[in-house]
């Protein structure tokens, strides 16, 4: 792992303990990181800071300067010595820890020995090259230390063993937290498991009880087979979870250890262990992906889908941000229809058809193209691409597990299970999947899904703008995240000055505000009475979790058109939408 050395040691401490120093010995000091930054700095003459530092010139000098010194430092010498192109003395030692170069500790700006007529000659003809006011500059340079030239090896030596046993120490400290922290997460993951073990025995020995005493009231052994399957695969499920977390502890380990290894020993390895372990922990990361991929497939078949209304334009959009696809690969995004689905399951298909696309680009450049149509009773979804393409003869291939092609680029590791677990997704709900393709001509994934009768839209309705004013920020997000799944535009605000800022940020209509009715030091009737004055148009509905209905009713009689009592439901906001806006959305149970 690397450090940085304000990793290993608290510099606000080590600020105070230098600037100590320097009221103590009048020796100043600074520890500086190999790129020039500054980290701590004690005793700073004023020549530099309001002299050589604030000209664009002098300042230039002074960081090439500092970041020069790094190359003076080497193994034969432990420290440099030398004089800056303004005429100071600076000393340099550098800070190592485990043998990495973290910084340098700085002893400067100092001379050895007075300066002498011809020496401040020389800083006059400086002040009047820079135009410094000459004899604010010779006034400076007088108060520069002189700190004789056979002091300095010692008080250097002091001061970096100093800093390097303080940031050994913190090295320590450091490993010690991390190993402390992971023992905690052992500890607390052990904790849950037996939790949720315990639990589901708890409710296993209940289901069992209730199971056995409707055997007992009924003779249909039809009933109590089709219990019995049941029971079986909630089983299977949990002890594929089970297996899956027993699988996935040891793969942990072996990839932690890996590092530890790589970092440990980093001076006996050569090129070729290095690219051994990098090997291992890629399998490590690949039968990582396979367990999440198995499992995946083997839940489309045993849980039962839980069809909800949901943006596609919108979900496909958060999928290509996830994925962030190079700069290079274009993707386009046509209309995209509401349309009623299970909401994990619509969310697999696209996110395994796009990164199937960007995967297989095969070149730095190419589009990506998402568009759906209208056929009779179905939707067609198609994501094409201008990628390597597929020969004919794999199109079957493609779609059984662990079958995968070869071309497969350096940005990704395909398990073989995506397209597997796309079709067995598409056919759960009844739809087909397949693909067109030519080598060297891109692809096109296509699959349909049948139109639901009940609250399905074959293209999204107008969005409302809703206001969101509350300082609870936890509620304010799930409030947002409600609207955003039914489509809606949300715009959120913490006060009445944050309110009327976003209101002038926000020129277009706005059709509905929710209104926490107890923010500290915030009226709810000035903010009623700000958004009826500025904006007319809005419509104003309350939240709170309490019942005050002196005040609710003072509200509803300036203009308030209802009450939203906290917690609410998604299907309490869409009866709210529905009932102040337009137009009507489908209810959510």
């Amino acid at each position: 792992m690397v450090y940085q050395i304000s990793d290993l040691i608290n510099l606000e401490k080590i600020q105070k303990l230098t600037d100590s120093f320097y009221k103590a010995t009048g020796i100043p000091s600074a520890i500086i990181e190999p790129d020039g930054t500054v980290l701590t700095g004690s005793g700073w003459q004023r020549i530099c800071t309001h002299f050589h530092r604030r000209h664009s010139h002098a300042r230039r000098a002074c960081i090439e300067s500092d970041t020069r010194v790094s190359a003076l430092i080497g193994k034969k010498h432990p420290y440099a010595i030398y004089r800056c192109p303004h005429g100071l003395i600076d000393a340099a030692a550098p800070i190592r820890v485990n043998g990495i170069h973290l910084a340098n500790l700085f002893m400067g700006q100092f001379l050895f020995t007075g300066p002498d007529d011809q020496e401040i000659e020389i800083f006059r003809k400086r002040a009047a090259e820079y135009g410094f006011d000459e004899a604010a500059y010779i006034e400076a340079l007088q108060e520069v230390p002189i700190i004789p030239e056979e002091r300095v090896s010692c008080i250097l030596d002091f001061l970096s063993e100093l800093a390097q046993m303080l940031a050994q120490t913190g090295l320590g400290n450091l490993r010690q937290q991390q190993a402390s922290e992971k023992l905690q997460m052992a500890h607390d993951e052990m904790e849950q498991r037996i939790e949720e073990r315990t639990a589901a025995l708890v409710e296993a020995n209940e289901k069992l009880a209730y199971e056995n005493f409707q055997r007992r009231q009924t003779e249909d052994q039809l009933k109590v087979l089709m219990a019995e399957v049941e029971r079986a695969n909630r089983d299977l499920e949990e002890f594929a979870y089970v297996v899956s977390h027993d699988l996935k502890a040891p793969l942990r380990g072996i990839s932690s250890l890996s590092s530890w290894i790589e970092e440990d020993y980093e001076s006996a390895l050569d090129q070729e262990g290095r690219g051994y372990l990098l090997d291992l922990r890629n399998q490590t990361r690949l039968m990582n992906s396979l367990i999440d991929g198995i499992l995946q497939y083997s839940k489309v078949g045993r849980v039962q889908p839980t069809p909800e209304p949901i943006d596609a334009g919108q979900m496909v959009n958060e999928i290509i941000e996830t994925l962030s696809p190079p700069p290079g690969i274009r993707i386009i995004r046509e209309d995209l229809p509401r349309i009623v689905y299970d909401r994990s399951h619509l969310y697999q298909i696209f996110q395994n058809l796009l990164e199937n696309a960007i995967r297989y680009m095969g070149k730095p450049e190419g589009e990506i193209r998402i568009e759906c149509r209208n056929l009779p009773g179905l939707l067609e979804f198609c994501v094409s691409d201008t990628g390597i393409g597929i020969e004919a003869r794999h199109f079957d291939r493609i779609f059984k597990m662990f079958q995968t092609l070869g071309g497969i680029p350096a940005n990704g590791v395909s398990t073989g299970i995506g397209l597997a677990l796309v079709k067995r997704i598409v056919e759960r709900h009844s739809g087909s999947l397949w693909v067109e393709s030519e080598r060297g001509a891109g692809s096109r994934f296509c699959f349909t899904l049948p139109i639901q009768e009940k609250g399905f839209g074959t293209q999204p309705h107008p969005a409302a703008t809703v206001l969101i004013i509350d300082d609870n920020t936890e509620f304010s997000v799930v409030t947002e995240i409600m609207l955003k799944r039914s489509g809606e535009k949300v715009i959120k605000a913490v006060s009445e000055k944050s309110a009327s800022d976003a209101l002038k940020l926000h020129p277009e209509p706005v059709d509905l505000a929710l209104l926490d009715l107890r923010m500290p030091q915030e009226s709810p009737l000035r903010i009623l009475q700000m958004l009826r004055k500025t904006r007319p148009e809005i419509k104003v509905v309350i939240c709170t979790g309490s019942n005050e209905p002196e005040l609710i009713d003072q509200l509803m009689k300036e203009g308030a058109v209802g009450v939203l009592y906290k917690p609410f439901r998604s299907s309490d906001l869409v009866r709210i939408l529905n009932e102040h806006t337009t137009p009507k959305r489908p209810e959510t149970t």
